[in-house]
């Protein structure tokens, strides 16, 4: 028997019971803990759009950690709110056999969180993951073999609205991705002089206590790639900008659409990639496949991303204790 178990059944975690439930794997149990009926009762409805897989499935929905009667978890997805995370793994480590662990980011509010994590995971001998998905996107894969000779110069995010606060994580994980890089410095910030109600252009608005920033962020990976990142308070089409010595690279993944550029020929469009966009519903499933079956996935290990976190995490909490006029030791992004 391969036990998963799902703690946090709200928008993204009800995607991954999805995509779970599509897994090609025998004698799967699916555990779904979540305390909100509400959010039980959506995923309940999001797993009826896809099926299971009945003759090798089975889900089962609880409302208390304490209810699972098992005591090996195969892989654990904790996607709950930030701030709940750590007490969950904490919890959840203490009173089952964990082999494997997935983590949504962006991972933890405060900076000494990080640590507990990273100790509790291998005192526990957990081989843990943090779901940036990108790595996982053939597009990207297929983008990473296409620039292997080709040095990232610059590597820029730009659009309206994209939650830059939880989201920024995403896309210095793909740099990493591209550059095989975990060490970097952001050498500008510029947010105005103060923070936004957290909002999502995909889910809408979420929970009051959490908050967003508008504006900009700079920096640069270890003798590498400069990165700018820029999200406006007003909608505007998203885009990836990739810079080489000789080209530019124009991402459109909303339209599923990619221009390459020659830098040499006044901007002359050379090649045109289309490529679908895939949703957490279609991946999470083929993650669990490769950690059952190889021991391993494509997703960056906690070590690595906590690597890509603190660097962010630091700079917010700069900037709020500097907004505040006092020290400021947690950001309530989610």
């Amino acid at each position: 028997m391969t036990n998963v178990v799902l703690v946090g059944a709200g928008k993204l975690g009800s995607r991954h019971l999805q995509a779970i439930s599509q897994a090609r794997l025998k004698n799967l149990k699916i555990f779904v803990v979540d305390f909100n009926p509400e959010a039980i009762t959506n995923s309940k409805k999001r797993l009826e759009e896809v099926g299971i897989k009945k003759n090798t499935t089975s889900v089962v929905f609880l409302n208390n950690i304490n209810e699972l009667n098992i005591t090996t978890i195969n892989l654990l997805i904790i996607a709950t709110t930030s701030e709940n995370r750590f007490n969950v793994l904490k919890e959840i480590s203490n009173n089952f056999s964990i082999l494997n662990l997935i983590l949504e980011k962006f991972l933890f509010q405060k900076e000494e969180t990080y640590y507990k994590a990273e100790k509790l995971i291998e005192d526990s001998k957990i081989k843990a993951w943090v779901n940036c998905p990108r790595r996982q996107w053939k597009f990207y894969i297929d983008l990473k073999e296409r620039l292997k000779n080709n040095k990232i110069k610059k590597f820029q995010v730009s659009g309206g609205k994209w939650s830059m606060a939880t989201s920024a994580i995403h896309f210095l994980d793909l740099i990493s991705f591209f550059e095989n890089k975990f060490d970097f410095k952001i050498t500008n910030v510029d947010f105005g002089n103060r923070h936004y109600p957290a909002y999502s252009i995909i889910t809408g608005p979420r929970e009051n206590k959490f908050i967003e920033f508008f504006g900009t962020i700079e920096g640069e990976f270890n003798n590498s790639s400069k990165f700018k990142f820029e999200c406006l308070d007003f909608e505007e089409t998203f885009e990836i900008l990739i810079e080489t010595d000789t080209q530019e690279i124009k991402i459109y993944e909303e339209l599923g659409n990619t221009l390459f550029l020659d830098k040499n020929k006044s901007g002359k469009v050379i090649d045109e990639v289309n490529f679908k966009m895939p949703y957490q519903s279609e991946i999470t499933n083929l993650i669990l496949e490769d950690i059952i079956n190889s021991c391993s996935c494509s997703l960056t290990s906690y070590k690595e991303s906590m690597q890509l976190h603190l660097p962010l995490l630091k700079t917010y909490l700069n900037f709020l204790s500097n907004l505040e006029g006092n020290s400021i030791n947690k950001c309530p992004i989610t």
